[in-house]
């Protein structure tokens, strides 16, 4: 079957660009080794949520003319000395990195990675990664400690900022990786996480389809959408020069500011178009 998707605007979209601070908690299923790291509170921010994270146009140097954005990864604490132990922390000995695995997006778009400089205090880029991206092996910590046998894998460190260069929404695939030398044969403690898939936004979202995604049973339609706004997935089998033949397939959804997944479950037709209706909330 051949999938198409088009829109039709009834309403211009607002940028949702209410300042947010979030923390996405890394630690391990167990503090046993061997064990997977993971985000305590991942399902709350990853893609199955909806969760996006808007990122506003700058100003001012050094990000004049990026989009700017930040989200605080922690480690979760193992010791009383730093206010732990928390629920789900990794064991003893190891030490916490954020990879960035992954970068999908429009075409040309770049996110880097920014921290203060530990003496100025001025941000510093440390790596950029390109849109494409499939196996990237860049890092930064997220432990503070000195990663010796015993130490605490807590962090949450301040000052750090990602930017985007491309107006859009991207999809960026972080692992958690443990890169202490304190597990069976001077290796890590921990295994790596599964790859965690975040959206990033930078501008307002787009009056579009975002994506389509088919599997055997069904076809998920991923719309980025503006708290101003309703929408709606319409479809036909046959494109004609009247839309009349245009019917929805699911109930109008009022924006929330995140990504919403329609799910189509009667994919098994020759040919369908997709398109989506916006229209202002009541």
């Amino acid at each position: 079957m051949k999938v198409f998707w088009t829109f039709a605007i009834t309403a211009v979209l607002s940028a949702n660009c209410l300042a947010q601070h979030h923390h996405v908690n890394a630690g391990a299923e167990s503090f046993q080794a061997g064990s997977p790291l993971n985000f305590a509170n991942g399902a709350e921010y990853t893609t199955d949520s909806g969760f996006v994270l808007p990122f506003t146009l700058a100003a001012n140097a050094p990000y004049t003319g990026l989009h700017l954005g930040s989200l605080s990864f922690t480690a979760l604490s193992a010791t009383p000395d730093t206010g732990g132990p928390s629920p789900g922390h990794a064991a003893l000995g190891s030490f916490i990195e954020l990879q960035v695995v992954s970068l999908d997006g429009p075409a040309g778009g770049v996110f880097a990675f920014w921290e203060e400089d530990h003496d100025t205090g001025e941000p510093q880029k440390e790596f950029e990664v390109p849109v494409g991206t499939t196996t990237g092996t860049n890092s930064f910590a997220l432990s503070e400690s000195d990663a010796s046998s015993g130490s605490d894998p807590y962090g949450h460190i301040h000052g750090r900022r990602f930017t985007l260069t491309h107006a859009g929404l991207y999809t960026i695939g972080f692992r958690l990786l443990d890169t202490s030398l304190n597990g069976a044969a001077n290796g890590p403690i921990h295994t790596p996480s599964e790859i965690y898939h975040f959206y990033f936004r930078a501008g307002p979202p787009k009056p579009a389809i975002h994506s389509i995604n088919r599997t055997a049973s069904e076809i998920q339609l991923v719309v980025d959408t503006a708290t101003t706004n309703t929408y709606q997935i319409e479809t036909t089998t046959e494109l004609r020069h009247t839309a009349t033949n245009w019917q929805p397939f699911a109930a109008p959804v009022p924006g929330t500011g995140g990504v919403h997944t329609f799910t189509d479950t009667q994919p098994n037709l020759p040919s369908k178009f997709y398109r989506i209706r916006i229209d202002s909330q009541p």
